[in-house]
């Protein structure tokens, strides 16, 4: 849809693009054929849509045959998606909150990848969701704040590289495609965005119970970032095994969070699992 298309249809839905659900609509048309060329969606499989809102990129992989599971937050557009799709084959609409979906529920153990313009305010929280569920999807493409992207993607001793980082390349081979401009979104967000491209690793995928004590060891680790992590992990863990794991796998001491790699925070997590 281009801008006075959207515009026009949130008029006749009595509502107003919500900063709060962040609500940004997509309105580039290049953008969005970008997208679905990168993701080169195959007619009969399954894809989560987060957000699909006025269905921009709904409608592209529908066009492809996709079968598409949709979950809708507002009311509003939740109705429109509903209408406007209610004939459409393998089309699924969960209205719902993206952050407290049972996707294991939703989705059981098909095989399924995730494409969206995801909402600004719940993309940290959802992101973090899908790394725990019991069947993750086998690729990630999402549109969000090119900061969170950037964050997700960094490396060990910069800056963005946090819990979330570890926690998704623990699982997945990742990387930002391209800027995406504020201006490509009604209404103008203000900041740039990213395109994510996170593809699941080669090999068997580690167990949730695995995923989910990464995710306590991470959480630990980066609470305070500029104390030595030995200190924050000594919060849930003996000292001595700390300090006997970071001699056998070379880490100092000294070290802090963003000094040990995504590898490193996976053996010590495997470890705490074998005591």
């Amino acid at each position: 849809m281009t801008k006075q298309e959207i515009v026009d249809l949130l008029t006749k839905l009595d509502m107003a693009p919500s900063k709060k659900l962040g609500q940004n609509f997509l309105i580039d048309q290049n953008i969005i054929d970008f997208i679905i060329r990168c993701v080169e969606p195959q007619s009969g499989e399954r894809i989560l849509e987060i957000g699909p809102g006025t269905g921009a990129i709904t409608q592209k992989l529908v066009d492809k045959g996709v079968h598409v599971t949709a979950v809708e937050f507002d009311y509003r557009l939740a109705g429109f998606i509903r209408d406007r799709y209610k004939d459409t084959a393998g089309f699924v609409l969960h209205e719902a909150d993206a952050c407290k979906v049972d996707y294991d529920e939703l989705l059981g153990d098909e095989s399924y990848r995730c494409v969206a313009n995801l909402p600004y305010a719940i993309s940290s929280v959802f992101v973090s969701v899908l790394l725990n569920v019991k069947n993750p999807p086998k690729q990630i493409f999402v549109v969000l704040q090119k900061e969170m992207a950037d964050r997700l993607a960094a490396k060990p001793r910069t800056k963005a590289y946090g819990a979330l980082s570890v926690r998704i390349q623990a699982l997945y081979n990742v990387e930002v495609t391209r800027k995406v401009p504020n201006k490509v979104f009604h209404p103008n967000p203000g900041v740039d965005s990213g395109l994510l491209d996170a593809r699941i690793k080669d090999g068997d995928v580690p167990s949730q119970e695995f995923r989910k004590r990464l995710e306590e060891v991470t959480k630990l680790a980066f609470s305070q970032r500029r104390k030595q992590v030995k200190k924050q992990l000594a919060q849930r863990f003996q000292m001595s095994f700390i300090l006997d794991f970071f001699n056998k796998n070379g880490i100092k001491e000294t070290a802090r969070a963003e000094e040990i790699t995504v590898e490193q925070y996976m053996k010590f997590t495997a470890a705490t699992l074998e005591e």
